[in-house]
């Protein structure tokens, strides 16, 4: 299976040779195999040591930004009641201090569906992102974050305007806690666009963690109707 975003991951790759002296090369892998190498990347540290590396990329569609004039685009602030916030709940969600990687096995809930709970208080004033805490089949160990977790794998947002990165180390000080969040459909990411909304939890990252870059993709590559 081809992955929808291999454009993307293949620029993505490019641009992180381009950028970034101590990458040797990088390679996007377009083969869906549903893990976290959508890059490969080879870095040098500063001992001399070439390490291979992974990264998953996360592309933002619809022509919506990350920033715009040099602020967050409103959309992301938990301040924001029209914003990303608006389709989350917050009850019947793991402890925000349960690590990723515990959720398979120290979370247990009567039911997979979310409950109405005020958003934390220190979610207030941040900017915020998201990342599938759960597959389809609510498994925490097949999800995205818990795969770029356990592989100590970096995580690239990109959109129009530039892109926003987060080392192994930076992804875990980002993390905030869990969120309930309501898609239009479990199956959007590759490609069907059946309406058949859904709650999935979320694992829910502070944005300002993470290095934002401008830069120019290709804007083709992020034509999504705002709609889906």
């Amino acid at each position: 299976m081809y992955k929808t975003d291999c454009e993307i991951n293949t620029w993505v790759a490019s641009w992180m040779v381009d950028t970034y002296h101590w990458i040797t090369n990088a390679t996007a892998d377009c083969e869906e195999n549903f893990q976290v190498d959508d890059v490969v990347f080879s870095a040098v540290t500063s001992s001399g040591e070439v390490i291979r590396k992974l990264a998953e990329v996360k592309s933002i569609k619809g022509g919506y930004q990350l920033k715009y004039d040099g602020e967050w685009n409103n959309y992301f602030s938990t301040d924001n009641p029209k914003g990303i916030t608006k389709k989350m709940r917050f009850g019947n969600t793991p402890p925000s201090n349960m690590d990723i990687l515990e959720l398979p096995y120290n979370w247990e809930p009567v039911s997979f569906t979310p409950e109405y709970a005020p958003m934390p208080e220190e979610w207030e004033g941040k900017h915020i992102y998201i990342l599938n805490a759960l597959d389809k089949f609510n498994r925490a160990h097949n999800s995205k974050a818990y795969k770029i977790f356990e592989k100590n794998a970096s995580l690239c947002y990109v959109a129009p305007d530039g892109l926003l990165l987060f080392s192994p180390k930076t992804l875990r000080d980002a993390f905030l806690g869990y969120a309930w969040y309501q898609v239009k459909s479990h199956t959007e990411e590759v490609g069907d666009n059946r309406y058949c909304p859904a709650w999935e939890l979320k694992a829910v990252f502070d944005m300002d963690k993470g290095i934002y870059h401008q830069a120019e993709p290709p804007q083709e590559l992020f034509i999504k109707n705002k709609n889906n």
